[in-house]
């Protein structure tokens, strides 16, 4: 599997940031302008996202957590911090549970480590079979639905780009990222008493990830816990206060 990826900076602690479903490298952008400083960068786009190749098969979490290995034995990087944002947070937990030796730390926002609900899976099918249908339709409630009420205000220009960008995915890759999600094992065994540190971030008014569930998988995993006043989109929304809360990254 070939993703498209960048580095910025080099010669420091390495951080890979995971971008979710619909999303791109550029959403990071205000976070990597915090960190680039004193870290290097790696920005990873998901199969059929922002400049990463249509997926042209199937594919799993583990499989991009694979190609994500290939790019650090390419590039001779013995270990990273791991940051993933909602679909993002699903890969990284493939990869802290693949390559825990080469997982310095783990970072989900708006993000689960474990597999989807009974519920979850029968919204990610009916998404499959209205996409072909009213694939702007459901673009549009998709990506509004990340954000809080008083956020698609604050946020309009952004919430406007996201949709441009969201357009530009093809169909396939759109269905195989909800089947990738969907089918997902998660790794919340695997990750139990890991030897790095596990932290969420959380947003206290996500509707696509309850706050209820990510709080049951902070006490199962022993792991540490920020909530901020937001919906699904903290990465854009509370960039400032999602780098601060990236305590455990040095």
């Amino acid at each position: 599997m070939q993703l498209h990826y960048e580095f910025l900076g080099a010669g420091k602690p390495v951080i890979i940031f995971i971008h979710g479903f619909l999303g791109s490298a550029a959403q990071w952008d205000t976070m990597v302008a915090f960190l680039k400083a004193d870290f290097t960068v790696l920005l990873v786009e998901l199969p059929g996202h922002g400049d990463s190749p249509e997926p042209k098969i199937p594919f799993s979490m583990d499989d991009v957590a694979s190609a994500i290995n290939d790019v650090m034995v390419l590039h001779v990087i013995e270990n990273v911090h791991v940051v993933g944002h909602s679909m993002g947070g699903y890969v990284g937990a493939a990869f802290a549970k693949a390559y825990p030796l080469k997982t310095k730390s783990l970072t989900l926002i708006n993000s689960i480590v474990g597999p989807d609900t009974a519920a979850r899976k029968l919204l990610r099918d009916r998404a499959i079979t209205l996409i072909d249908t009213y694939q702007d339709a459901y673009l549009s409630m998709a990506i509004s639905n990340l954000f809080t009420n008083e956020e698609r205000t604050r946020y309009k220009a952004s919430i406007a780009t996201m949709k441009v960008n969201a357009g530009k995915l093809t169909v396939n890759s759109i269905i195989q990222s909800l089947k990738a999600m969907r089918d997902r094992t998660g790794a919340l065994k695997e990750l139990n008493n890991a030897a790095f540190p596990i932290a969420f971030i959380s947003g206290s008014q996500d509707t696509v990830i309850a706050e209820a569930s990510i709080l049951k998988e902070v006490m199962e995993l022993a792991a540490s816990h920020d909530s901020l006043a937001g919906g699904h989109m903290l990465l854009l929304t509370h960039a400032s206060q999602v780098q601060e809360k990236l305590h455990i990254v040095n």
